[in-house]
């Protein structure tokens, strides 16, 4: 064979540019070859296009708007639930296989192998997503369905998915099958019954001009809020990945702390709602970080006091978090969501505190710090009770409402005007506690020194 003729006898398909990361390049090769991938792709593209054949057929409008319906069904279904779930193993696969050591071998951190994972899944949501947009010209064609808001309710379906993704991968470092099914089924289906279903409701039913969902400023709101969980999730899901020489802390750490004042920039109370979600959530996994007495992982800022890691610096950073999140809401017209931080904050100060007193594995588990919300709920209802059973419904009401719970089991306007005073005092004694186990470190790196 020629040398000239060697170059024609070679592949036209060319493979991944060497521009994208070696991560995203290996997850996407896995991904869209996978069986599943391409069996419930072709499966949703044959049962829509065979949902769409009668549609040009069809003179009613009310057959035509019930298929309309059906096939926005099944865009939710795969855009926010099969794709996404696929997340669900993307952690537990590597580690079953033994491949999580080898991959940070090869200089790959554990941000760069998580956000690897998510971006091959989140390709593919989008991959899927701009491959409906056909069908979405064809149902525009035969319902008069308006044209801008599909694109819309497609873009949102495309922003759930991703989100959920993020979710499923942070949950799918857990061993137990039980523990990664039980919160992503959950997750699953709050956001199909409280966000999906809606939206496709909205659409094909028309749109009601008073629902929070077609707010003008949602869609923008919906977009902020969706980069900055997804930010943290992958954040947290990296942490749990990562050796003791990485802090993926900071990253989740800032986000959560800017979200508060972004909400003011933003009038939709979407976003402050994420913020109160996202302080929470990173608050769990800050108070309760593992910690050692060597030197904090990470570099420059990583190293300051509440941004290193370890749950004394988790606790630095919590407090501190929780204050400035309760200036900007103060700063909003509507104080509800003041009420519910001091709510949420006296309640984490006072569930840290309270794990202190019991067993050292226990100090350590943001599932049992989560746990600790049953006991202000069951002191509050033990409350109530007998006050009813006593004829002082009244005062038992008043006193069950200075419990610092974070789901409160009774309507009260506005916070007690005691739970000011418990955030300060429980978060004062964790400052306390996270000053000395700080203090106790230098003592012992300056004994070390000498």
């Amino acid at each position: 064979m020629s040398e000239s003729a060697a170059p024609s006898q070679l592949s036209a398909v060319r493979d991944f540019p060497d521009r994208l990361p070696a991560m995203l390049v290996k997850e996407l090769r896995q991904g869209l070859r996978a069986r599943l991938f391409g069996e419930s792709i072709t499966g949703f593209h044959l049962v829509i296009l065979v949902l769409m054949l009668p549609l040009s057929g069809l003179g009613g409008h009310r057959e035509a708007l019930g298929i309309q319906r059906l096939v926005w069904w099944i865009f939710a279904g795969v855009l926010v639930l099969v794709l996404p779930l696929r997340g669900l193993s993307a952690l537990m696969a590597e580690r079953r296989g033994n491949t999580l050591d080898t991959l940070i071998l090869t200089n790959l951190k554990a941000g760069r192998i998580v956000r690897g994972k998510w971006l091959a899944i989140a390709c593919q949501v989008c991959l899927t997503g701009l491959s409906v947009l056909p069908y979405i010209l064809i149902l525009y064609a035969g319902g008069g369905i308006s044209l801008p808001a599909s694109v819309m309710v497609l873009l949102r379906l495309m922003l759930a998915g991703l989100v959920l993704t993020a979710a499923f991968l942070g949950l799918s470092w857990n061993q137990s099958w039980l523990h990664r099914a039980a919160p992503g089924l959950a997750l699953a289906a709050v956001a199909m019954n409280a966000y999906a279903w809606p939206l496709v409701a909205g659409l094909t039913k028309g749109r009601n001009p008073d629902d929070p969902l077609w707010a003008p400023w949602r869609l923008t709101a919906e977009i902020l809020t969706a980069g900055a969980a997804v930010a943290i999730l992958l954040g947290l899901a990296s942490q749990r990945l990562a050796p003791e020489v990485e802090n993926h802390q900071a990253g989740p750490r800032l986000v959560a702390l800017l979200l508060p004042w972004l909400a003011l920039a933003v009038p939709d109370p979407l976003v402050a709602q994420a913020a109160l979600a996202a302080l929470t959530l990173v608050s769990l996994s800050a108070l309760t970080e593992p910690w050692t007495t060597g030197s904090a992982p990470g570099r420059g800022w990583q190293h300051w006091l509440g941004w290193a890691a370890g749950w004394p610096h988790g606790v630095v950073w919590a407090v501190g978090a929780w204050g400035s999140a309760l200036g900007a809401f103060a700063l909003q017209a509507d104080h509800d969501f003041l009420d519910v931080a001091l709510r949420l904050a006296a309640w984490l100060a006072c569930g840290r505190l309270l794990l202190w007193c019991g067993p050292a594995g226990w100090s350590r588990s943001p599932w049992a710090l989560t746990a600790t919300a049953l006991l202000p709920a069951i002191c509050q209802g033990g409350i109530l009770l007998a006050g009813q059973m006593s004829g002082q419904a009244a005062s038992s009401a008043a006193l069950a409402a200075m419990i610092p719970s974070p789901l409160p089991l009774i309507p009260v306007p506005g916070s007690h005007a005691a739970m000011g005073w418990i955030a300060a005092v429980t978060g004062a004694a964790c400052l306390l506690r996270a000053g000395i186990a700080l203090a106790e470190q230098r003592r012992l790196e300056k004994f070390f020194a000498a």
